[in-house]
């Protein structure tokens, strides 16, 4: 019998630091609208980037967000 097929996570592994930041709480109105027009580099911390891409509101999700939820 062969046993190598992924087994309870669908074979997805995430390290220490990115289970971390799904779950830190995003603060995105520090940043108020100065993040719509402009473009992130990629040494921006990780809020930075999920508010960035929160400003672009590519699959409308602007609405649901309140300041303080996590991206999981």
């Amino acid at each position: 019998l062969d046993f190598t097929f992924p087994f309870g996570g669908y074979g997805v592994i995430l390290n220490r630091l990115a289970l971390q930041n799904l779950l830190r709480p995003l603060h995105c109105s520090r940043y108020g609208n100065n993040l719509k027009d402009q473009s992130v580099n990629k040494e921006a911390s990780f809020e930075t980037l999920a508010c960035w891409r929160l400003a672009q509101n590519q699959v409308n999700e602007q609405p649901l967000y309140k300041d303080g939820m996590s991206v999981a």
